[in-house]
């Protein structure tokens, strides 16, 4: 569900998971810390600035049942309105 609803959403991830972690890329959101602003909506996510080959604008996710990953593509999206833009 998770990778289905953040592709309709416009996020880029990265490569087929085979594991239960995603790696969505957030540049298209223009914030300087998606990171914080996810935690600030109550969301744990891991920066991806170590990892080779991605970078700061690349977030990983643990895959959630359901109602938590469609809140989190929520929270996701909402970032984008100006209200969450407000950086």
């Amino acid at each position: 569900f998770l990778i289905g609803a953040l592709a309709a959403a416009g996020f880029e991830v990265a490569g087929r998971a085979q594991t239960p972690f995603v790696l969505v890329d957030v540049s298209s959101l223009g914030l300087d810390s998606a990171h914080m602003a996810l935690a600030s909506a109550g969301f744990a996510v891991r920066r991806c600035a170590s990892f080779p080959g991605l970078g700061p604008e690349w977030l990983r996710l643990a895959v959630r049942d359901e109602p938590t990953s469609s809140a989190f593509v929520d929270a996701l999206v909402g970032l984008r309105s100006p209200q969450g833009q407000g950086r």
